[in-house]
């Protein structure tokens, strides 16, 4: 007994210190997911404050600081640099992360969870027999507190986003799963039973194959990597004695383009600066400009080409895009570029 309970002391220190790692490296809002945890772990007197949370709290802090204000310092070249604070501090903090849009408190329930689901008979089937089922309660109610309380909490934040609780599917999964492994080994007990069964084996198909689906649309929405690859293409090279300097728009920025992209020999600028955009200075010294609106570049632009993205499955027969990126070539009087 004595050495069972050692073990599950190990795993739950591991967890917390790779919840903690996790949260200072890559994503600051697991901060919350930790700490829903670690006070449900604690109001359950299943954790240790001084042999278990403190630990493996300064393990993940230690280790998870050295690592990214280290690799992030050099490559941004700003030290000491710690971007999931400096992040948290613009977005949270000042607010700014109300500019890119605002959902309703109730949007991560009722929308974003049951899209990430996807399988309906998830949510509305199998977790509910998983809470009602006496072997699989406990646990599957100390996996579900914690996650609510995470996502009630997120939910305060005005601009919402699926993947800000991303987390939540694979324990969310596991508990579905566990609801629906009750039922089918009940499969035989009656009609309902069986065809309970069934309906969960034709959803797992039917998520399957809206997956695949989803995963081919999702190919298609990122109309500004496409358009910066056919810049690429279509660019005038021939001059190589000087750099050919690119702006790219927001839009675009937002739909695919990233350093993975850019090409040798060319310099690219990302300004949102509003009052940068309105000097015509500042848009001459661009070759070509990757933008959604051509016409909100100041001087004189040829349109190259329009990339579109996806605008989704509908009943009329014309639609607006809801995005698209032009490639704009930047000419004289003389109409050389």
């Amino acid at each position: 007994m004595a050495a069972k309970s050692r073990k599950s002391a190990r795993r739950r220190r591991l967890a917390l210190y790779l919840l903690t790692l996790a949260g200072v490296v890559f994503r600051s809002e697991l901060a919350i997911l930790l700490a829903a945890e670690t006070a449900y772990l604690l109001l359950q007197h299943r954790v240790s404050l001084r042999y278990e949370i403190i630990p493996a709290g300064l393990a993940g802090l230690a280790i998870g600081l050295l690592a990214t204000v280290s690799v992030d310092s050099f490559f941004w070249q700003r030290f000491p640099l710690w971007p999931e604070l400096a992040g948290f501090y613009y977005n949270t903090i000042q607010g700014h992360s109300s500019a890119w849009g605002v959902s309703p408190p109730s949007f991560y329930f009722t929308n974003a969870i049951p899209r990430l689901l996807l399988n309906p008979l998830s949510y509305l089937l199998c977790i509910p027999l998983a809470l009602l089922n006496h072997r699989t309660r406990q646990t599957s109610t100390a996996v579900l507190l914690p996650l609510l309380a995470f996502v009630a909490a997120y939910s305060a934040l005005p601009h919402k986003e699926w993947r800000f609780v991303l987390y939540v599917v694979p324990p969310l999964t596991a508990v579905a799963a566990a609801g629906a492994a009750w039922l089918w080994t009940r499969r035989a007990k009656s009609l309902l039973h069986r065809l309970a069964a069934l309906a969960l084996v034709a959803s797992v198909l039917a998520s399957a194959a809206a997956s695949l689906a989803l995963l081919h649309v999702s190919s298609l929405n990122y109309p500004g990597a496409h358009a910066l690859a056919r810049l690429h293409l279509l660019a005038d090279t021939s001059d190589n004695t000087s750099p050919i300097n690119v702006y790219l728009g927001n839009l675009a920025c937002q739909t695919g383009v990233t350093r993975f992209l850019q090409a040798d020999g060319w310099v690219y600028d990302k300004t949102d600066d509003k009052a940068q955009l309105l000097h015509p200075a500042f848009w001459e010294r661009f070759d070509y400009a990757l933008v959604e609106r051509p016409e909100k570049a100041i001087g004189k632009w040829e349109v190259l080409e329009t990339v579109y993205g996806y605008a989704g499955v509908g009943l009329t027969s014309k639609s607006t895009p809801p995005s698209e990126a032009a490639s704009a070539k930047h000419g004289d009087d003389d109409g050389k570029g």
